[in-house]
């Protein structure tokens, strides 16, 4: 791990951004395989877009939860990457 806090910085920011990217994505698809399994059958084909809405927003918001959860314990196990 580098000393300089500025590249420390940058490094846990394009870390971040990119872990909070793939748990969005991750989310996103879960919620997908759950409407296509149970829901599809169910509601008209014309409110598809009103569900890819709700899905993608659903998938922010759980991938926020869930990446407060996983930053806190890093910086709990890590107590000297703790740089914010």
């Amino acid at each position: 791990m580098p000393d300089n806090v500025k590249s420390r910085t940058l490094l846990y920011i394009l870390l971040g951004t990119f872990l909070n990217v793939v748990l969005i994505l991750f989310c996103f698809i879960i919620f997908l395989v759950i409407y296509s399994v149970f829901l599809h059958s169910r509601l008209p084909e014309n409110g598809i877009a009103w569900v890819l809405s709700i899905l993608f927003i659903a998938a922010l918001g759980i991938s926020l939860v869930l990446y407060r959860l996983i930053m806190k314990r890093l910086i709990k196990k890590f107590p000297k990457l703790n740089i914010v």
